[in-house]
């Protein structure tokens, strides 16, 4: 009876799709408040955090590249995912922490336990929605993001995060971390 997608960026493609189509837009949630951040730690290292499960289309490959870049050109960087990974025992090998599986009410306390600096939300495809962004911005927490989807339109909606354009080399993307993290 009726077509819904959660974003504008889900109901064009839709549309591109199936023209003519009529697609009506209810995103999932409709306002989220940003908390106030967990502290920071005070190592000097700009401590990035990756939400949830991290498969290859939410960044994995992106998020060992920058890993390695970071520990060749020896910046103060690194990852911490509080999550999993397709494969924690090769992120493990990058220098990336992994926290492994947690259930919602469990991540402010994860978050607070991390001290990140940002958050870095990888995914190279473009989410219809991303539950991760909405703890992202209840954590107050700065965010980076690549501008696709409907991560980059909630963003621009919400006035807030750093949209990268998607393909940026690992230098280039840590180079930003290092930026907003300073």
């Amino acid at each position: 009876r009726r077509v819904v997608a959660p974003s504008e960026d889900t109901a064009a493609r839709f549309r591109r799709q199936l023209p003519g189509l009529t697609v009506e837009v209810v995103p999932h949630e409709v306002f989220l408040a940003a908390g106030r951040p967990p502290a920071r730690s005070t190592s000097g290292v700009a401590r990035i955090a990756l939400l949830g499960a991290i498969g290859t289309h939410k960044g994995y490959r992106v998020l060992l590249d920058c890993a390695r870049d970071a520990f060749r050109r020896k910046l103060r960087l690194e990852f911490v995912v509080v999550g999993f990974t397709e494969d924690d025992v090769r992120a493990a090998r990058a220098g990336i922490f992994v926290t492994g599986p947690y259930s919602d009410g469990d991540l402010g306390a994860l978050l607070h336990r991390e001290q990140p600096s940002a958050v870095f939300l990888a995914s190279v495809w473009p989410e219809t929605w991303s539950y991760a962004l909405s703890h992202a911005i209840r954590s107050g927490l700065p965010i980076v993001a690549f501008d696709i989807g409907a991560i980059a339109e909630r963003l621009r909606a919400e006035g807030t995060g750093t949209l990268l354009p998607l393909g940026l080399s690992p230098a280039l993307i840590n180079d930003r971390l290092m930026q907003l993290c300073s």
